[in-house]
């Protein structure tokens, strides 16, 4: 088969007689960090005049503003197997690359940046409050919902303080505190424009995603416009997206190229139809490895400034017995008493500026009000109405039974290429394969470029 690297679309000249492996991997398996693909040892020829030009002559002493990373995409036949970038690591006598698909820069220089510090702008105090009421994330971007906070005053709180931050009743607002809280997709959207970023997938385009909105405690007291920042928590990018990943159980696709997130519930992933056979692609598969745990270990990371937070509605999932996958999130949410959300927390004003808030989220429900649960589930592990039974319990049941496979398989080009667009999300297929009566869902596949009839899959029973 014909192998080959375009750099920005212009073919460059391997070295004779090298190879590498390229690997792929589904990113589902990961909580922690989405692995995307890589290769090491990427040899291009140094005596090629073309692969000088196209890399912008980086070996000569007289070029001082060549790059060292280049994105590009690699064919088989013809077939579009990997998009990411070649990172230049030694340019003496040949272009010594590695390639990387780069996510954990897909958001480039906000990347590792807190929400809180990035500059999302300032928003005009509105004449009357009310005018709020309707806001939505793409209309508005923030709402002031009703939250019993009796000790949102450390000390000497204000005349006519009622306990009630944004208190709303009869048909307005009243005078006291107001703490704007923002939509999670308004914020992703304004990061995603200053990144290039797009988002898709049945979480995004989801009620849920909607409705979900930032909580915070930090007063409008004083203030003559509302600076976005501070209403975030001390999240980054990567982490504010990783910690949603690991509170509903999202499937996280990255399109380098495009610069396009693709955010689907990984429980469709473990439910869904296997539209790929690859039974011919192997001879008999006669043994695998049991791979079994306990199961799933769920937890929050817990607001400690909220004297609510030990309250067992956030207790942590464990199961029982042996080894568990444990998966912790940075969010968690606020309780619920009789209809209203409550909370034992002192705010941020002029008085206690040197209060803080933790990462967590609500729903927005209608005028002035949310809540901790959307469509009858909860921000919470366990129950019916929670988050384990209604995205967890699939992968639950995968951890607990796990069997894997590796085996060598001649897959052509368009099963490679087929496989990789799956794993960045480019088609609606799912990453799982029918072998010989059994379904799998593939966790990697390694690429020989001198033997790509060859490829090494690693793969797990369904």
């Amino acid at each position: 088969m014909k192998y080959e690297i375009r750099i920005e679309g212009n073919a460059v000249d391997l070295k004779a007689g090298t190879g590498y492996e390229l690997e792929m991997y589904n990113p589902v398996f990961d909580y922690e960090r989405p692995p995307g693909a890589r290769a090491v040892d990427i040899v291009l020829a140094g005596e090629s005049v073309n692969n000088k030009r196209i890399l912008g002559f980086p070996n000569n002493p007289m070029v001082r503003d060549a790059k060292n990373l280049y994105y590009c995409e690699k064919s088989l036949n013809g077939n579009l197997i990997e998009k990411g970038y070649l990172r230049l690591k030694e340019a003496k006598d040949d272009f010594k690359m590695d390639f990387v698909t780069n996510l954990l820069q897909f958001f480039g220089e906000y990347q590792q940046m807190k929400l809180s510090e990035i500059d999302l702008g300032k928003l005009p105090l509105p004449a009357n409050w009310n005018t709020t009421v309707l806001n939505s994330w793409n209309a508005g971007g923030y709402v002031l919902p009703k939250i019993l906070n009796d000790t949102f005053y450390a000390s000497n709180p204000p005349g006519g303080w009622t306990g009630v931050v944004n208190d709303y009743s009869g048909g307005s607002y009243t005078d006291g505190v107001k703490v704007p809280m923002f939509f999670l997709k308004y914020i992703l959207k304004k990061i995603g424009d200053l990144a290039g970023v797009t988002y898709t997938g049945e979480y995004w385009n989801s009620v849920m995603a909607d409705s979900t909105i930032i909580y915070n405690t930090r007063a409008m007291t004083g203030l003559t416009e509302i600076d976005i920042r501070k209403h975030l928590p001390d999240l980054t990018v990567g982490g504010f997206i990783m910690a949603l990943r690991k509170l509903y159980n999202l499937a996280l696709f990255f399109d380098v190229k495009r610069k396009r997130l693709r955010m689907d519930f990984a429980k469709n992933i473990w439910t869904g139809e296997t539209t790929i056979d690859w039974s011919s692609k192997v001879g008999k598969i006669m043994r695998g490895t049991p791979v079994v745990t306990a199961g799933l270990e769920l937890a929050f990371t817990l607001d400690n400034g909220d004297g609510l937070s030990k309250d067992e509605f956030f207790a942590s999932l464990i199961p029982e017995g042996g080894d568990s996958v444990k998966v912790a999130t940075a969010f968690s949410t606020l309780k619920m008493e009789d209809g209203n959300l409550v909370a034992k927390q002192n705010g941020i004003t002029p008085e206690q500026a040197d209060k803080q808030f933790g990462a967590r989220l609500l729903y927005s429900t209608g005028v002035a009000t949310a809540d901790n649960a959307i469509g009858g589930v909860a921000i919470k592990w366990a129950g019916a109405d929670g988050l384990f039974d209604n995205y967890w319990k699939e992968e639950d049941v995968f951890r607990k039974s796990g069997f894997v496979i590796e085996e060598l398989m001649a897959l052509n080009s368009y099963d490679i290429a087929r496989m990789g667009a799956i794993f960045r999300g480019e088609r609606n297929e799912l990453p799982k394969v029918h072998i010989q009566g059994v379904n799998y869902i593939i966790e990697k596949i390694t690429v020989p470029t001198d033997s790509p009839k060859a490829s090494l899959v690693r793969a797990w029973r369904v």
